[in-house]
């Protein structure tokens, strides 16, 4: 597998390979879910806690880091069945293990950049602030690299024009952006 094609020339790639092995795609989201539990495990211990929540600060690690885990998994899997579902109505063929293993291989430049992403949150951690308009962008910036990907994989893959790829695609995340929007704003500026 070239991962150079999947990142800058996704249309290659996935007209070149029509298969690769699902451990492939566990290993992906695997590192993804390593290194979401790393940065989150780092942002929350340069958090000063005040001494009455400071003995729960182990607790809210452990849960902090699984559920920074599991959430990739559940992200991969909820993003994979949306783009599915509603490529499948738009007349898309295929199983459901091809398009998990297209919407693994958009994880890749999350990968590549996580450490941009641990820059960023270690900034917004050592500067008290909440809201980041750095992340905002970046995030927008990994959404739109991986809907390229996906959307070259789901209209090769699953035997679909690239118009209605792009609008299976582009469902689940424009809905995610969205809410990251809305939490944005509903997020108070800084630490209190």
């Amino acid at each position: 597998m070239n991962v150079l094609d999947v990142l800058f020339n996704p249309s290659k790639f996935f007209k070149e390979t029509e298969d690769f092995p699902i451990w492939i795609s566990l290993l992906i989201v695997t590192l993804n879910g390593i290194v979401g539990a790393y940065i989150t495990l780092s942002a929350i211990e340069n958090i000063k806690l005040p001494a009455e929540a400071a003995m729960l600060g182990d607790v809210v690690k452990v849960f902090a880091v699984v559920s920074a885990f599991i959430s990739t998994f559940v992200g991969w899997v909820l993003y994979t069945g949306v783009i599915h579902i509603i490529s499948s109505l738009l007349g898309a063929v295929g199983d459901f293990a091809k398009s998990l293993k297209v919407t693994s291989l958009g994880y890749i430049p999350v990968l590549i950049l996580s450490p941009i992403s641990y820059y960023v949150a270690m900034s917004a951690v050592t500067t008290m602030q909440l809201r980041n308009p750095e992340s905002m962008v970046f995030g927008l910036a990994i959404s739109l690299w991986q809907l390229t990907i996906w959307s070259f994989g789901i209209s090769r893959w699953r035997n679909l024009t690239m118009s209605k790829a792009v609008i299976s695609c582009a469902v689940p995340v424009a809905a995610t952006y969205l809410l990251s929007l809305i939490g944005y704003f509903m997020t108070p500026k800084t630490f209190s």
